[in-house]
C-alpha cells in the first residue's frame, strides 16, 4: 500500500498487523533490524 501526506511524520513507515508503527524513518538499516526486533523470540 502506498500512501502520500502533505506533511508526512517521516519519509517511510512499517505498520504491524494490529495497526501500531513498528518503524519510522529514512535509515533503510534501521528498517531492516525492525522486523528482527519485533518477530524474533525474546
Amino acid at each position: 500500500m502506498t500512501a502520500t501526506a502533505d506533511d508526512a511524520p517521516a519519509p517511510a513507515l512499517l505498520i504491524r498487523p494490529d495497526g501500531y508503527v513498528a518503524w519510522a524513518g529514512a535509515d533503510l538499516d534501521d528498517l531492516k533490524a525492525a522486523p528482527t526486533r519485533w518477530f524474533s523470540p525474546g
